[in-house]
């Protein structure tokens, strides 16, 4: 089975590779070439016209599935390749439960001029996943269990919704065996109200510390640094390669925000580098099963929550291994997705020939 792939032409810019969505594609791509499926891997515009152009030089109807894996949804893309490769799979790849991930932004927004546009954009979402879910991909592939359960499902998707969750590819091995006293918080490689609003919590939380925990250290990595007036006991790393060196020394992890939808990669890191992840409760309530037992939970205003979590990171590290459960989640969804496809092809060639 051939695939044809189409990223965002972000997945071509080095200076996002830590972004989410370039390295979900790697997910995808580690899955066909584990399996010996040849893919074409296609960057596309984000505007419909566009792709399409690109995509009209190419022969999209001989490829046996075709995977459409750009955030945001494309319906009208969809239905345009679907019209040209009407036996071809379809496939959409869900970064995000998309209205109620727009629906975030806005609450974390502030200014109502921002929250009336970003508002606006959510009910435009909502329409094109209503529509991608009904007339224009034979599958959704979700990138969560809880995006699956509270959105995708609930649009219609029924059966044709899957959840392929991410997973870390070879992640790099990470010196653990020194921690210290830090918690740090990584925001983004781009800013955004989510961003903002987890960095503002994280220093509030740690303004409320007052003196306490004078033991402890407090970093924040990424874009919120350059934006972020940041508190006395709060060091702004700014932009890294990779948080993984930091996290390789921390303790833990702080993402103190309820928003955002799919599934945020950092904790994946953070847990592959030993490092304890506090959460909101309802964020936690979101994550999967495997990731739980590496999480803490803390309400995003509790002083007292924060410090009792953060003395209990000196506790012995759960054993299992998360990445490997998603990753073994993602092969087998993936395998029998792809094993029916390929039993209903050999039964419509058998009709064809009984016919003859």
């Amino acid at each position: 089975m051939n695939v044809l792939l189409l990223v965002p032409e972000s997945a071509r810019d080095v200076r996002l590779a830590l972004h989410g969505s370039s390295k979900d594609v790697a997910c995808l791509e580690s899955y066909f070439d584990a399996r010996g499926m040849p893919v074409a891997r296609v960057a596309l515009p984000r505007r419909n016209r566009e792709a399409m152009a690109e995509l009209a030089a190419l022969e999209v109807a001989e490829y046996d599935a075709i995977v459409l894996s750009m955030p945001g949804s494309y319906p009208r893309l969809l239905r345009w390749i679907k019209a040209r490769a009407p036996h071809s799979l379809v496939l959409f790849r869900a970064h995000n439960a998309e209205a109620l991930h727009r629906l975030d932004w806005m609450r974390a927004s502030t200014g109502m001029g921002e929250r009336m546009r970003l508002g606006i954009r959510a009910a435009r979402a909502l329409v094109k996943d209503l529509a991608t879910v009904h007339a224009a991909a034979d599958g959704i592939l979700s990138i969560s269990s809880s995006d699956t359960r509270q959105y995708w499902r609930l649009l219609g998707g029924g059966t044709r919704v899957a959840t392929v969750p991410y997973f870390m590819v070879d992640p790099p091995p990470v010196p653990t065996e020194s921690k210290d006293d830090l918690c740090v918080c990584v925001s983004a490689i781009e800013e955004n109200p989510l961003v903002r609003d987890a960095a503002n919590n994280f220093c509030r939380m740690v303004d409320r510390l007052g003196e306490s925990l004078p033991g402890w250290r407090f970093a924040l990595i990424g874009s919120s640094c350059a934006t972020f007036e940041t508190l006395a006991r709060v060091e702004p790393l700014g932009l890294l390669d990779s948080p993984l060196e930091v996290l390789g020394r921390a303790r833990a992890m702080a993402l103190m925000s309820d928003y955002g939808r799919g599934f945020k990669t950092k904790i994946l890191e953070a847990i592959h580098a030993r490092c304890w992840v506090l959460v909101t409760p309802r964020l936690y309530a979101r994550l999967p099963g495997c990731v739980r037992p590496f999480c803490m939970t803390v309400r995003a205003h509790s002083a007292a929550e924060f410090a009792d979590a953060l003395e209990r990171c000196r506790q012995p590290w759960p054993h299992g291994d998360a990445n490997a459960a998603l990753r073994e989640e993602a092969f087998e969804t993936l395998d029998a997705l792809f094993r029916s496809r390929a039993r209903s092809r050999v039964e419509a060639l058998g009709a064809t020939q009984t016919h003859a």
